[in-house]
C-alpha cells in the first residue's frame, strides 16, 4: 500500500518608546516556546507510492500516506489500471477505484515468519502487525472502452481492449465497513502486504516502490 516536516514559528515582540515630557519605558520579549518534535511514526516507512507486478494487461498500485492528526496511522488509497496491450504498455483504457479509503493502525510489531512465495519454506521477519479499517464504499471502473451491463443477472463493467479481447469486473454495489488484521513488512525497495495463517504470514500482495 512523503516524508513529514515540521515548521517551527517563532515570535517576536517589540517595545516602543513613549513621548511628551514623561520618561521612556521598554518591555522583556517572552521567551520563546520550547519546540515540541512530532510523534515517532512506526509506519513511516510505508509512505509513498507502490506499484505491483503487471498481471496482464492489469496493473494495481498504492499510495500510502499518514493520517491526520495520529503517528500510528496510515491512510492507503488503491487503484486498478488496465492496458491496451499486454505486459501494461499501450494506453489505459480503464481505471478501478474505490469511493473510500482504508486506514491501517500500527498494532505493534512481532517477530515471525513470512512465506513469500507458495511452497516456500517461511523466511524469519520482524512484522507489523496493522489493523486495517475500510469504511461503507462503492467501486467504479472509468475509461472510453468501459460500458456497464449485467450479465447472468450479475452487474458487472466489461472493458474492450480493441484487439477482440475483453474483461468484465463484477459491479458488488455499495459494500459494508469492513476490519481485517494484517501485517505489512519492508525490504528495501519492496513492501510486502501480509495475512496472518497460523504462526506465519502469507504474501497478500507485493509492491514496488515507484
Amino acid at each position: 500500500m512523503k516524508q513529514i516536516v515540521l515548521a517551527a514559528l517563532a515570535a517576536m515582540a517589540l517595545a516602543a518608546c513613549g513621548g511628551g515630557g514623561g520618561g521612556s519605558g521598554s518591555t522583556t520579549a517572552p521567551a520563546p516556546a520550547p519546540i515540541t518534535p512530532p510523534p515517532v511514526s512506526q509506519l513511516a516507512a510505508y509512505v509513498g507510492t507502490w506499484v505491483s507486478a503487471c498481471d496482464g494487461r492489469e496493473l494495481n498500485s498504492v499510495t500510502v500516506t499518514r493520517a491526520s492528526g495520529s503517528a500510528d496511522a496510515i491512510v492507503i488509497s488503491y487503484k486498478s489500471d488496465y492496458y491496451a496491450n499486454l505486459n501494461c504498455t499501450g494506453n489505459v483504457v480503464a481505471t478501478w477505484t474505490q469511493s473510500a479509503d482504508a486506514t491501517a493502525v500500527y498494532a505493534g510489531s512481532v517477530d515471525s515468519s513470512i512465506v513469500f512465495t507458495a511452497g516456500a519454506s517461511p523466511t524469519p521477519a520482524r512484522v507489523d502487525k496493522v489493523t486495517a479499517t475500510l469504511p461503507a464504499h462503492t467501486q467504479s471502473v472509468v475509461g472510453p472502452n468501459v460500458t456497464h451491463t449485467v450479465q447472468f443477472g450479475q452487474p458487472q463493467w466489461c472493458i474492450n481492449f480493441g484487439d477482440g479481447t475483453s474483461t468484465c469486473v463484477h459491479d458488488r454495489g455499495a459494500q459494508p465497513a469492513q476490519t481485517v488484521d494484517g501485517g505489512l513488512y519492508l525490504r528495501e525497495n519492496e513492501m510486502f502486504e501480509l495475512t496472518p495463517s497460523g504462526s506465519t504470514y502469507v504474501v497478500n500482495e507485493r509492491f514496488t516502490r515507484k
